[in-house]
């Protein structure tokens, strides 16, 4: 069975396509990282090496195949070489740098870490894929807050961590059942040692063992 190389336009996943599920003439198939749709036309002989390079020598065990729609996949981890590529990837979305920087500084002995400081920034990065967990601040100034971005994230893509100076006794109660049904799943206050409670809070969201904790409680 020949297979040649695609790529999705939208999150540039790549996949090892089998020629003999793509409709005579082309066709689209979906992308199991981001959800869109990849067009795809089979190589012929005078466009392949051109539009469609040869894929280099791929171990079988390395693929994953979509039992639906038989995509072959190829993990990034066999396609980047980067010794971290198999960390997880934290989104701190929050607007004020000082806070931005203790999350890194806590997060990032163990974590890929990105920050947003806005929910358009914010949705970008979801949209690209790849985000294990979200810590995200409630009161981002000067654009929507940060219950508004909950609220456009249908699905839910991951764990989400919220990370506020609001005060604490109206986190509780009406305050905090609205945000658990828009998908929030634990609170880290902005106060002291934050940072190693957000260190903590992303462990226990994630399911990182205690032995994997290089730090933190």
């Amino acid at each position: 069975m020949s297979k040649f190389e695609v790529r999705c336009p939208a999150c540039e996943e790549l996949y090892l396509l089998d020629q003999d599920i793509v409709p005579t003439g082309g066709g689209e198939v979906p992308c199991l990282n981001c959800g869109g749709l990849i067009p795809v036309a089979i190589p012929t002989q005078e466009t392949a090496p051109q539009e469609q390079p040869a894929v280099a020598a791929t171990d079988a065990a390395e693929e994953i195949v979509c039992p639906r729609c038989q995509l072959h996949f190829i993990p990034r981890t066999s396609l980047d070489q980067d010794p971290v590529s198999d960390r997880r990837t934290v989104l701190v979305v929050e607007d004020m740098e000082y806070f931005q920087e203790i999350a890194k500084d806590a997060l990032r002995e163990l974590y890929e870490v990105k920050t947003a400081d806005s929910t358009a920034e914010a949705l970008r990065i979801l949209k690209q894929g790849g985000i294990d967990l979200l810590v995200l601040d409630l009161t981002l100034e000067h654009t929507e807050d940060g219950l508004g971005l909950l609220t456009q994230l249908h699905p839910k893509p991951c764990p989400i961590l919220i990370f506020t100076a609001e005060d604490e006794a109206e986190m509780y109660g009406d305050r905090w059942d609205e945000l658990q049904r828009h998908g929030a799943d634990d609170l880290v206050m902005k106060g002291m040692n934050v940072g190693e409670m957000l260190f903590k809070k992303v462990g226990d969201l994630l399911g990182v063992r205690s032995e994997e904790r290089s730090h933190g409680g």
